[in-house]
Formats: structure tokens, C-alpha cells, sequence
């Protein structure tokens, strides 16, 4: 059996009418009335806490709060309860998540709420990893080949050689006239950097052979 809220025309009216304040403005009514409206909504996170896409996560929790607190008051705990509950806090996590709100709107935009029959957020992102990169068919059969794949990457890695090439003689074209430029503009500047590199390799040097005097005593 479906977990899904059983919909007809009337309850959809129902329910879009139910939204008609969002955000701070947001009306909340019984808890029956709320647990009938989130499971028949369930998959539309922003229509279960009763925001938009423009309200800020102070709002969306705030709005979960709320809806929590009117849950809490049915009559005895239950299935729908437990469900309500559930739902209220995934559409929380998720949209005061900036990058999972980002990924929930990108599914939103694809969904069918209005059928009644729209894929759920989760099954949509554990889809969304799984699916493989996909690689043109010929291209797969050629590396099935024995030596075809050794061969493909030696090819592609010879077409890619004359950009680097390029790279190359381009940084020599740019470096070397900006160094004699470095020379002639600013000879004093160029010494005194030439001689603090070599007291710095000096050093270094007499440090390091102090080290192993006295790891050889």
C-alpha cells in the first residue's frame, strides 16, 4: 500500500488553500487538520512547513517548531503521528541546508506534486549518486579490447603534448625578457637578492653539516 496521503480534487483544494500565508504569516490549525495536510504533501518539503523558496532558516525552523508542537497535542501517539513528525523534520534538514536546498530545488523543479504520484526527495538523491557517468558504446567496446585502452591513453596523452609544449614556450617568451628587464631596470636589487640566496644557502649548508658532526660524534 502507498504511504502517500490518499488525494482527491477536494483535498488537493483543501490543501492549497491551506497555504494561502506563508513564512512568519503561516496559519497552523489542529494537529488532525496538520497531520492530514503534511502527509498529504509530503514530498513538498516547502509546502509542509508552509515557506517559499525566499524565507530564511530562522523562519523554517521556527515553522517546524511550531508544527511540532501542534503534532504533539493529538489524541495518543500513532502511525500518522509518527509520520507527520518524520516528514516535518526531513523538509527542516534539508531546506536550512544551503547546499541540500539547492539540490531539493533542483528536484522540485522536476516533480509532479499536483499528480500525487511524484518521486520522492530521498529516492530522487540516492538516484541522482547512483547514477554512472555514462561513456559513448563504441568507446566502451574498444576498451574491452586487450592493448586498446594502453593505446587510447598513448594517443591522448600525444595530442595533449603540443598544448603543453605551447604552455612551455610561451612562459619562456614572457619570463626571460621580464628578467633581463629585472636586470637592466633594477641591477642593484637583483645583486642583493643573488647574495641573500647564497648566505641563505650558506647557511643552510653549515647547518647541515654541523647536524651530522654531531650525529657522527
Amino acid at each position: 500500500m502507498s504511504d502517500r496521503f490518499p488525494e482527491t480534487e477536494d483535498t488537493r483544494l483543501e490543501l492549497r488553500a491551506s497555504l494561502a500565508s506563508l513564512g512568519e504569516d503561516a496559519a497552523f490549525e489542529d494537529a488532525e487538520t496538520e497531520i492530514a495536510r503534511i502527509l498529504g504533501l509530503r514530498q513538498n518539503f516547502y509546502a509542509v512547513l508552509k515557506v517559499s523558496r525566499e524565507t530564511e532558516t530562522e523562519t523554517i525552523r521556527e515553522n517546524r517548531r511550531r508544527l511540532m508542537q501542534i503534532i504533539g497535542t493529538a489524541d495518543g501517539a500513532n502511525k500518522r503521528t509518527e509520520e507527520a513528525m518524520e516528514v516535518v523534520e526531513k523538509a527542516c534538514a534539508v531546506l536550512v541546508h544551503p547546499a541540500k536546498r539547492i539540490l531539493y530545488n533542483r528536484y522540485a523543479g522536476k516533480a509532479d506534486f499536483d499528480g500525487g504520484n511524484a518521486e520522492s526527495y530521498h529516492e530522487w538523491e540516492a538516484r541522482q549518486a547512483s547514477d554512472d557517468v555514462k561513456i559513448p558504446g563504441w568507446l566502451e567496446t574498444m576498451l574491452g579490447f586487450r592493448g586498446v585502452a594502453f593505446f587510447f591513453i598513448l594517443v591522448v596523452s600525444l595530442l595533449i603534448l603540443p598544448f603543453y609544449f605551447i604552455i612551455f614556450i610561451l612562459t619562456v617568451i614572457f619570463c626571460v625578457p621580464l628578467h633581463y628587464l629585472g636586470k637592466c631596470c633594477c641591477p642593484g636589487h637583483m645583486e642583493k637578492a643573488q647574495e641573500r640566496a647564497m648566505e641563505k644557502f650558506t647557511r643552510d649548508q653549515e647547518r647541515a653539516e654541523t647536524s651530522s658532526a654531531l650525529e657522527n660524534v
